[in-house]
């Protein structure tokens, strides 16, 4: 078999943190790679040096052709145009001098057809979602050509329906001799779609090879090395006559959102799911104030309150878990203990003056109990891996002592086992009364760790299905219309 890519005792550092310890790996022509791995394991590094955004301390990387990288956190510019960030540098023009913008948009138009996906290339980025720009960093990949294509977490926001168009482009690059390197938490698809799978743990290789007779468990122990009983804690669901901690009439903002009511008990995790744009997030915005309301009431615990912004949320006892962690939960060139403590640093401040010795204390608590790997509380956060980053953000929202805390996609990007982990902090909260809101699209998600789901459809509300009722077939029912 023809090799496309070749990877020799690869080892890369930061500072004291040895991230690769000498990785080797060969990838054949028409052949696609499912790449897993823990947070913090070497995958995303392992591909940026790949791709030749990082380089290497030691070791040899070949390539029969050109790379081009997918990343798990995008990099678009918001303030253009989406065929602006699509031929950015490579720009095409007329007579050698003048922009041709009327092809790049034709092309762009095109490539996004190819995704099914319903943007308009001359829509400014920062008006999309963040399934849109995941779209939008897919067609800056293929538009162009490549011989080998990585692609860091892609299937994270989209839907089903999403990601199966996606694995069908995927699969054609590859019946045309492309090679692939996919890397998911979502073990079903790798399993599924790839021909091969290679598992990473602590920087090293420790599995490599036939996709073919094993499943999503056996990927998982390799992942983390040990037997995996059990990824949903035991549900406990909230007595009956627990009280009221939200409650939601009429709720509006512009078309986004549009009259939902729902109310969510102490001690409760109640779900909310939907395709993709159907306005979850757009609904957590608006209870907490990021997203204007154009109508409606929200109560806490029986008071009506006027949200305005997140600080309004914060004071009325919300922590609202974004699912934009790198965008909008995190100050990526910030350190962790900066990030702990940025929503409740007015605790940390008297008189106006930040103490810092109490934010190390409580960020290196937070460390400790969510088990973040960091070379120090110190460290930037934009030098940890997804799943730690999500951790910090996690640990944010809690500094604040919520009786009400919203997850919006509290696992994406975030590896099997710290899954676990957060699912488990999620049920430890609810035991102690907070009032969970879990916004997910992974049914299973909802499945697991959810008494009862709300299912949302074109900004409204399309129904609530309590534990007896809930299955994935009742809720994409709900999602799509169809019944």
């Amino acid at each position: 078999m023809e090799t496309a890519l070749e990877i020799r005792n690869v080892a890369k550092s930061f500072g004291p943190v040895r991230v690769l310890n000498g990785v080797s790996l060969s990838l054949g022509r028409g052949r696609m790679l499912g790449l897993a791995g823990g947070n913090g394991a070497g995958k995303s590094t392992l591909a940026n040096c790949i791709a030749g955004h990082l380089r290497p301390d030691a070791g040899d990387i070949r390539a029969a052709g050109a790379v081009a990288m997918v990343p798990q956190e995008f990099k678009l510019i918001p303030q253009m145009r989406v065929y602006e960030n699509v031929f950015l540098g490579r720009e095409l023009r007329r007579h050698g001098v003048f922009a041709d913008r009327r092809t790049m948009i034709r092309r762009c138009a095109e490539a996004l057809a190819r995704l099914d996906a319903a943007i308009d290339p001359e829509a400014f980025v920062a008006d999309l979602g963040v399934a849109g720009k995941q779209k939008v960093e897919l067609v800056k990949a293929v538009l162009f050509s490549s011989a080998v294509l990585i692609l860091d977490e892609p299937t994270t926001v989209l839907n089903a329906d999403e990601a199966e168009i996606l694995f069908g482009i995927l699969r054609t690059f590859r019946e045309a001799g492309g090679s692939i390197i996919t890397i998911s938490h979502r073990l079903q698809e790798l399993t599924t779609h790839c021909d091969e799978i290679a598992v990473m743990r602590d920087g090293d290789l420790v599995f490599h090879g036939p996709a073919a007779g094993l499943s999503p468990q056996d990927v998982a122990e390799k992942m983390v090395g040990r037997s995996l009983d059990r990824l949903f804690p035991a549900l406990s669901p909230p007595p009956p006559d627990a009280p009221v901690a939200l409650e939601i009439a009429g709720l509006s903002s512009g078309r986004a959102v549009r009259d939902v009511s729902f109310s969510l008990r102490e001690g409760e995790i109640l779900g909310l799911t939907g395709l993709a744009g159907a306005g979850r997030t757009e609904l957590a915005e608006t209870i907490c104030g990021v997203r204007r309301r154009t109508a409606g009431t929200v109560r806490i615990h029986g008071r009506a309150v006027d949200i305005r912004s997140m600080r309004d949320a914060q004071t009325a006892g919300i922590a609202y878990l974004s699912e934009d962690r790198q965008g909008a939960a995190l100050l990526l060139d910030e350190s962790v203990t900066a990030n702990t403590v940025l929503a409740s640093l007015r605790r940390y401040a008297p008189g106006g003056f930040i103490r810092r010795a109490p934010c190390e204390r409580a960020a290196r608590d937070y460390a400790a109990r969510f088990r973040i790997r960091a070379a120090s509380v110190r460290a930037p956060v934009r030098t940890l891996s997804g799943g730690n980053q999500q951790k910090v953000a996690l640990a944010k929202g809690l500094d604040t002592h919520p009786r009400i805390f919203i997850f919006d996609e509290p696992t994406r990007g975030v590896d099997v086992g710290a899954r676990a982990e957060i699912y488990a902090f999620i049920h430890a909260l609810a035991a102690e009364g907070v009032a969970c809101l879990l916004i997910a699209s992974d049914l299973d998600e909802i499945l697991g760790n959810c008494t009862r789901a709300l299912v949302m459809r074109g900004g409204a509300l399309a129904g609530e299905l309590d534990r007896e009722a809930m299955s994935e077939a009742q809720i994409m029912y709900l999602a799509t219309g169809v019944n």
